[in-house]
């Protein structure tokens, strides 16, 4: 192929990166932007049952200060092994929420690599095509110019027989 030819398999190849990137920042965008609501919903239930843990409960506090029973430390113990469990509920949201992000984050960078990695051994053996044919089409010209210049050689050596004449002991030039 021509320069303008290569040049044109270039620019296509390197739109096609260009494009690969572009599609990976959208796609981390939107799993990122996918996450964060998650969490964020998350967050917004963590703070509505924290607040309907203090709001229920403020009065088994104040009841629990002002018992005079004895049996305080027994709702003290009820409520803390309350929030124990609730607390332990988050941990594990939180922990199964982590760990979904970072294997989608995985399996979505392995995936880009593996593209990146697709194109680069696409543009090794492109390149390789294109130097193969620029070499092909180099020889074949100098091949051509090679027959142009015997064609030159014999035609003027032709050209000049009639003007020349060669006898023993004699060489003659006309013009």
């Amino acid at each position: 192929p021509s320069m303008v030819g290569w040049t044109v398999k270039y620019y296509e190849l390197e739109e096609k990166v260009i494009n690969l990137i572009k599609n990976l920042v959208d796609v981390l965008k939107d799993f990122h932007s996918k996450y964060t609501v998650s969490a964020t919903d998350f967050a917004s239930q963590l703070s509505s049952q924290v607040e309907q843990f203090v709001q229920e409960d403020i009065q088994e506090y104040l009841s629990i200060l002002a018992d005079a029973d004895g049996k305080g430390k027994e709702k003290i113990a009820q409520l803390s092994s309350r929030a124990q469990e609730i607390i332990k509920s988050w941990a594990v949201t939180m922990k199964e929420i982590i760990s979904d992000y970072h294997q989608q984050f995985i399996y979505k960078l392995q995936d880009f690599s593996d593209q990146l990695s697709d194109y680069y051994e696409k543009f090794i053996a492109e390149t390789e095509r294109l130097i193969d044919l620029s070499i092909q089409k180099y020889h074949m010209f100098l091949r051509y110019i090679m027959k142009l210049l015997k064609e030159l050689q014999s035609d003027t050596v032709n050209d000049m027989r009639p003007y020349i004449k060669v006898a023993p002991g004699e060489f003659t030039i006309t013009f």
